[in-house]
Formats: structure tokens, C-alpha cells, sequence
């Protein structure tokens, strides 16, 4: 808190006993004026006038930030939240909060939607308001081969796929899968694998997972051929025939 003179002479720079000087504002006064009061003050060559000042106490300046947050593609929306820079005299809000709100809503898909916010106000603050952003980020889904069997000697099933992990009522990715078997109508009897290759979709990140065909055995028919003789000959010729082959 400082004074300034007006009347001085002869060079005097000041009065003998200058005035006391204060004010009630504290560093925790809200924003208002305030006066600054001189009290005292005398000089043997002077007759002393006293003039009170104030003390306007403006605005501090205060941030209010959207905090970014993150969400996998089909989840509910985390909750939104704010952070400060700028509070003072342990303050820990301002007065009336910004409202907070976002346009993703559960079936957004993957990408980055603002999170705005809007309002907020205290006589002691001016509010910078900052939004944020909320970032959709891929599900994960499971393709898988579902495993198959067949009998040897005759054509391969159909090859069929399952999913596990869709959200949002979708029924398939975008792109699915080839699927595939090296198994042929004549390969033997075992295992033969079912291959997944490819599939995409902008909203899921795709896991798959192989399956396998089993080839079974076959069922064959030997049958010992009815045979003839006449009394007192050699026995013919036993014959068998297949049935299944």
C-alpha cells in the first residue's frame, strides 16, 4: 500500500511523521472494493489532509477442464469429469459447476466425440471453460471355425462360423472371414484343420481361431458269396463281396 503527496514545498519530499496505511481486504476477500484508510500523520509546516484510497479486488482466473476418457465400442459411457486450474484460498469448486455432457451414447462407433461443457460462474472467478474428448475404442470378437466331421469318402459339410463378443445387436463384422479345410472326399481318416483368413470391421478388433474337420471311418460291408456244389465234388471257389466301398 503506497501514498503519493500533493502540496509539498521547499523540497520536502515528505511529512515529519507520515501516516499509517492499511485496508480491511485480506488475501481470502472475495472480489469487491475494499477502502485503504490513512490514519495519523503530522508536520509542524503542514496542515494535513487525508485522502482514503480502495483496493478493488478483481477476478482470479480459473480453468475448468473436460477430463478425456476412453470406452471400448458397445460399453455404457464412463462417467464425465472435471478438473481445476486456478483455484485459490482452498477452494476446491467454483460456485455454480459447468454442466458436462458428451454426444457418444453406447452405440457410437469407434472414433473420438467431444465432451463439452457449458455454464459454470462464482463472483470470484472468471471460468475458462475446456472440453475434452471421449475416445470409442474397438470391442474385441471372436471368430471361430467351428469344428466339423464327416464320413470318409463323401463330401465336406458346409464350413460355419461362430461369433463371440458382438454388441449392439450386430449379427456379423463387416467383412467376414474365408474359411477353408485342405480336407478332400478322398483324404483319409484324422484331423484336417478349418482355416480362418482375413475379416474386418471398423468397430471390432477380430481374434480367430482355427477349428478342425474330422474325418471318420467309413462303414463297409464283407459279405461271404453263397456258393453251390453237386455231392461228392470239390468245394467251389469262396467268394466275398463289398458293400460300402
Amino acid at each position: 500500500l503506497t501514498i503519493s503527496y500533493d502540496g509539498l514545498v521547499n523540497g520536502d519530499t515528505k511529512v515529519a511523521t507520515e501516516p499509517s496505511i492499511s485496508t480491511t481486504a485480506l488475501v481470502s476477500s472475495g472480489v469487491g472494493t475494499y477502502p485503504i484508510t490513512l490514519t495519523g500523520g503530522e508536520d509542524a509546516n503542514y496542515e494535513v489532509d487525508l485522502k482514503n484510497g480502495q483496493l478493488e479486488v478483481t477476478k482470479a482466473l480459473v480453468t475448468i477442464t473436460a477430463e478425456d476418457k476412453t470406452k471400448v465400442y458397445g460399453t455404457i459411457n464412463p462417467t464425465l469429469t472435471i478438473s481445476y486450474d486456478g483455484l485459490v484460498n482452498g477452494d476446491n469448486k467454483v460456485a455454480t459447476e459447468p454442466s458436462i455432457s458428451t454426444t457418444a451414447l453406447v452405440s457410437s462407433g469407434v472414433g473420438t466425440y467431444p465432451i463439452t461443457l457449458t455454464g459454470g460462474e462464482d463472483a470470484n472467478y472468471e471460468v475458462d471453460l475446456k472440453d475434452g474428448q471421449l475416445e470409442v475404442t474397438k470391442a474385441l470378437v471372436t471368430i471361430t471355425a467351428e469344428d466339423q466331421t464327416k464320413v470318409y469318402g463323401t463330401a465336406n459339410p458346409s464350413l460355419t462360423i461362430s461369433y463371440d463378443g458382438l454388441v449392439n445387436g450386430d449379427t456379423k463384422v463387416a467383412t467376414e472371414p474365408s474359411i477353408s479345410t485342405t480336407a478332400l472326399v478322398s483324404s483319409g481318416v484324422g484331423t484336417y484343420p478349418i482355416t480362418l483368413t482375413g475379416g474386418e470391421d471398423a468397430n471390432y478388433e477380430v481374434d480367430l481361431k482355427d477349428g478342425q474337420l474330422e474325418v471318420t471311418k467309413a462303414l463297409v460291408t464283407i459279405t461271404a458269396e453263397d456258393q453251390t456244389k453237386v455231392y461228392g465234388t470239390a468245394n467251389p471257389s469262396l467268394t466275398i463281396s463289398y458293400d460300402g466301398l
